[in-house]
């Protein structure tokens, strides 16, 4: 068993098990986030956990991936209807593993995003787990660092 953080909400922390594949309930009010070893999030209707053992890896709904092995990118497909002065965005996410495709869908971005922004010192991917994703895949020195001491 390993905990998982919920990519969204910064006090949420699971159990994992990467052999049952289940989540488990959270471990309630943390006055203090423990240290995680992955995430955990949804794009569209799929889970996805983001977490290292002896390598990182991505489960895409029961299915483990070696995270090296994967390519993935995401584009934005629309902004949807404003919601007071908070913006969305659909996104479209395409995952590959050697060459094929093992997830492709649709989400709406965690955001918002604000007409005035009050974060500058965010990133976009601090609100997007695809993107989040994209990110580390592209990049192997960051994914080979993430949840580890170093």
């Amino acid at each position: 068993m390993i905990t998982v953080g919920n990519y969204h909400v910064f006090a949420d922390v699971h159990w994992f098990d990467p052999l049952t594949r289940e989540i488990s309930a959270s471990l309630g009010n943390l006055k203090v986030r423990p240290r995680t070893c992955g995430f955990f999030a949804s794009l569209g209707c799929e889970k996805f956990v983001l977490y290292r053992q002896q390598q990182l890896m991505l489960l895409i709904g029961h299915t483990n991936y070696a995270f090296d092995d994967l390519d993935i990118s995401t584009n934005t497909i629309s902004r949807l209807p404003s919601q007071g002065h908070e913006i969305y965005f659909l996104r479209h996410i395409k995952i590959y593993c050697h060459n094929k495709i093992v997830f492709e869908g649709d989400y709406r971005e965690s955001g918002p995003y604000f007409e005035d922004d009050y974060t500058p010192m965010m990133e976009l991917e601090d609100f997007d787990f695809g993107l989040f994703l994209e990110n580390i895949s592209k990049d192997k020195e960051r994914s080979k660092r993430l949840f580890t001491d170093i």
